[in-house]
């Protein structure tokens, strides 16, 4: 996994079923945090 990270920081496109888990995962997590700019405050 770390491999797979290190490439993509570096502008290597993710693996499909990678870029489908993180995708999920952000959407998961976006949707738990109510207003987006909560944190910022």
């Amino acid at each position: 996994m770390a491999e797979t990270v290190i490439a993509w920081a570096l502008g290597q496109p993710l693996p499909e079923p990678v870029g489908q888990a993180l995708g999920a995962a952000v959407r998961r997590r976006s949707g738990q945090q109510g207003a987006p700019d909560a944190e910022a405050r």
